[in-house]
This record gives C-alpha cells, sequence and structure tokens, in this order.
C-alpha cells in the first residue's frame, strides 16, 4: 500500500509540478521554452515568468448551482518505466441544497461513510452500524469542505491563460470545453514538464463535468515520468431531497473518545482520501486560492477532439 501511494502521489506531483511552475510559483529567473501541446501538433515559444495573458485567453463560465447532486468520479493512469499503471480514487457521492452539503464514500472495513456539512454543525453517519458523531477539523485534521466541486469552481474562476475551445455534447449534456497548457522547467527531479489539461463545463448547472489532464516530464519523481487524470461528475440532478441533509432517527451518538477509537479506520482513510484529492486539485489547471499567479500558455487554437 505504501508504494502505491509512493508511485499515485508521485504521478500528481508530475502535473503539480508541471502548474506550479507555469504559473511562476517558484519565481525562477525568466527564461524562454518551448511550450507544445501533448498531441505535438502545435509549438510556440513562452516565457515562463511572463505576467502576459494571452489575447486568446478566456473566462472558465463555471459556477455551483444552490441545488443539486451527482457522482465525483477520479481515474489516474501513470507512466512508470514501459509500464503505464491505472488507479483510481473512491468515488463520492455529493449532494447540496443551500448552506447544507452531503458527502458519502465508502470506506474499506465500515462501508458507506456520510459526512453532513451543515450551516450550523458538520457530522459523520454511519449507516451499517447506525451510529452518527458530530465533527470538528480537530478530530479531521482537514476542512472537510475540501472535499466540494465548488472548491474546484473557485479555483477555476480565477485561471488565467485558459481558452475556450467551443461546445459540445457529454453524456447527453451540452458543455463548453476549454483547454489549458504550458511547459514549465521545474529544477526538481521531474526536468521539464509538459502539460495539457481540458475542462468541460455543463451549460445548464455551470458544473465543471469533466477534468481531463495529460502531463509528460523529462525526468521523473519517484519512478513516475508522465500519465494522465481525470475526475468527472455524473448522474447530475437539480432537484434534491432536503431529508438527505438531516440526521437519520434511532442512531447513537458517538462520543469524542469512541469516535477517536474508531479513527483509525475513519480518519486515516479521510487523510489518504483528502489528501489525494487535494493533489488531484493540485494537478488541475488552477492556481492556489487567493493568489492570481502569472500563467504561461501558448496563444494557439486546437482541435475539440482532444481527449483520452
Amino acid at each position: 500500500m505504501r508504494a502505491l501511494n509512493r508511485r499515485f502521489y508521485g504521478g500528481l506531483t508530475i502535473f503539480a509540478l508541471a502548474l506550479g511552475g507555469a504559473t511562476g510559483c517558484q519565481n525562477p529567473p525568466a527564461a524562454n521554452v518551448n511550450t507544445s501541446t501533448v498531441n505535438g501538433n502545435t509549438q510556440t515559444t513562452v516565457n515562463v515568468n511572463s505576467a502576459t495573458i494571452p489575447t486568446e485567453s478566456a473566462v472558465v463560465n463555471t459556477r455551483e448551482p444552490e441545488m443539486y447532486r451527482g457522482t465525483m468520479m477520479f481515474t489516474q493512469a501513470q507512466m512508470t518505466g514501459q509500464q503505464q499503471q491505472n488507479l483510481s480514487l473512491p468515488s463520492i457521492e455529493v449532494a447540496r441544497n443551500g448552506a447544507d452539503r452531503r458527502y458519502a464514500v465508502n470506506v474499506p472495513a465500515l462501508g458507506q461513510v456520510i459526512f453532513l456539512d451543515r450551516a450550523d454543525k458538520r457530522y459523520v453517519i454511519l449507516p451499517s452500524r447506525k451510529q452518527y458523531a458530530e465533527l470538528t477539523p480537530e478530530l479531521t485534521g482537514l476542512d472537510l469542505r475540501s472535499m466540494t466541486p465548488g472548491q474546484m469552481v473557485t479555483m477555476l474562476q480565477k485561471q488565467r491563460g485558459v481558452q475556450e475551445v467551443g461546445e459540445e455534447q457529454l453524456n447527453g449534456r451540452t458543455v463548453t470545453k476549454y483547454r489549458y497548457a504550458a511547459t514549465a522547467n521545474t529544477g526538481s527531479p521531474a526536468g521539464s514538464v509538459q502539460s495539457e489539461s481540458f475542462i468541460f463545463v455543463d451549460k445548464e448547472t455551470g458544473l465543471p463535468l469533466r477534468i481531463e489532464g495529460f502531463g509528460q516530464s523529462s525526468g521523473n519523481v519517484q519512478g513516475v515520468s508522465g500519465g494522465q487524470f481525470v475526475v468527472e461528475m455524473r448522474d447530475v440532478q437539480t432537484q434534491v431531497d432536503p431529508a438527505l441533509f438531516e440526521l437519520p432517527q434511532g442512531y447513537a451518538q458517538l462520543t469524542t473518545e469512541e469516535l477517536k477509537q474508531q479513527a483509525a479506520a475513519v480518519a486515516g482513510f479521510l487523510q489518504i482520501f483528502l489528501k489525494g484529492m487535494s493533489a488531484q486539485t493540485a494537478a488541475s489547471p488552477m492556481p492556489t486560492t487567493g493568489t492570481m499567479p502569472a500563467t504561461a500558455s501558448p496563444t494557439v487554437t486546437v482541435s475539440p477532439t482532444a481527449t483520452p
């Protein structure tokens, strides 16, 4: 498991380093590098420290609806030597009704675990044991709100250097497709990293329905030299039953001490899971929240057919 986690985070680091270098987060000396799309059809020259926004850059027109539900799915393929390894994270059922949010994920040995993030309090619910407990950041060590599509929306809205490709059909829904690409000399074992990402935003709800990223490095991180990741939102519905956000009747409340006794199963999985999600988010074309770094992206248009 530890070896798998090292390879998993190594692959995500390739993408994170690419975007971190391209957005100038490391502030290295200015240097011109060649930037090309992953499919090799287009090439141009950019400056990794340039604060100039390409004239073709677009704002990702995305938002989070006040009411919706759907399922978030995560997959990753990475290259280790000459072998491709496919990895995945558990899917998350997400729902929102105004200020209240709900997330459900399957945890080994516990079955389904539900997190209620309400305007007043936060809870974890264990349906198989008919138990629940009130959550605090001190217990989980992480803010559960980082699990939301809303977090992705916020970061996408701040992304610069994105190009609008056009409209497409995705799983029966009309979406607007955006593209982001850059090359960065990371100054790390990853070497020079090329990255290309596509964002598909639902025209009706404004939700990002799919984010797919591709990366290739001249070096490697923990044996990983490249790969791709996909984050998807499926089965989107715009009507939500308010009862989903209520505590179930007849469940026993765990005390803090009782919850800590089960923390090895719940909190341990949650830590690994959320860190994986955070790494996926860092790997996607989004800057750190609250920052507006310069972005290096080629000022070219590409065919809207570049999908995995």
